[in-house]
């Protein structure tokens, strides 16, 4: 059985995805864990376009994770608009934000297990 995953309900670890049969599947993660997460919305209203390309880098534990803004790159489904991350037992020492025109902003400390609305 083969599952193309296409979206991510917001923090609740449900999926929906598409088989190759073509019918829809939602899945639900029931596995208690006291593993955090992070999650970051992004917009640029600032310049009215979307962020596509921007680049987040998440440092917890000591170990970076990093994750851009993608959308169309997939057959047959769709990036969700939002990036997340899996942090383990760790919490987030630092989260740097790249925008798609080279501008950083770093921001700390982030609270875990939540999604964050970041807009320019």
């Amino acid at each position: 059985w083969n599952l193309t995953v296409w979206a991510q309900a917001m923090g609740g670890g449900e999926f929906i995805g598409k088989g190759f049969e073509l019918s829809l599947h939602v899945l639900r993660n029931t596995l208690q864990t006291n593993n955090n997460w992070i999650g970051f919305d992004l917009s640029d209203e600032a310049k009215n376009r979307s962020p596509i390309g921007t680049k987040v880098t998440v440092t917890a534990g000591n170990k970076k994770q990093v994750g851009r803004y993608v959308v169309g790159d997939s057959f047959l489904a769709q990036h969700p608009a939002t990036l997340h991350f899996g942090l383990g037992t760790k919490v987030v020492e630092s989260v740097e934000i790249q925008w798609s025109d080279g501008e950083v902003k770093k921001i700390a400390p982030v609270a875990p297990n939540r999604y964050i609305r970041l807009n320019r």
